[in-house]
């Protein structure tokens, strides 16, 4: 079921479904548009769900909330719309909510794989409610 809920800081409704839940760190690469060339930082998924995750990189990343960047798993991109920004203990480093726009398939297979953790399997389900 959604979770919604109401941010006064930015004045807008969160569309999550699920929960976040913690993950295993999963090292990534932002790919921003920096003027008219992408230019690439480090970056890492923490926790998600399945529409969105908390990823960290540096501050100061060249996009705006609200607005749409990628992220690189293998050889792989995601779109994502980031819609929060907040500059954790380490004075350099930002943590990013963003929700998917698009998921690749290396993405996709991740947070299925992560999320669906200790949970029956697609099969059992149908097994059982047929």
């Amino acid at each position: 079921m959604p979770t919604f809920s109401y941010n006064t800081a930015t004045a807008r409704f969160e569309r999550r479904i699920g929960t976040r839940q913690e993950t295993a760190p999963l090292e990534i690469t932002w790919v921003c548009s920096a003027s008219s060339s992408p230019t690439e930082w480090p970056g890492r998924i923490e926790n998600a769900s399945v529409t969105g995750a908390s990823v960290f990189g540096p501050v100061g990343l060249p996009v705006e909330i609200g607005a749409e960047a990628q992220i690189r798993l293998e050889d792989e991109y995601t779109v994502v719309r980031v819609c929060r920004s907040e500059v954790t203990e380490r004075p350099d480093v930002a943590r990013y909510g963003v929700e998917f726009v698009s998921r690749e398939s290396a993405l996709q297979s991740y947070l299925f794989r992560t999320l669906g953790e200790g949970r029956p399997q697609q099969d059992y389900w149908r097994h059982f409610n047929s």
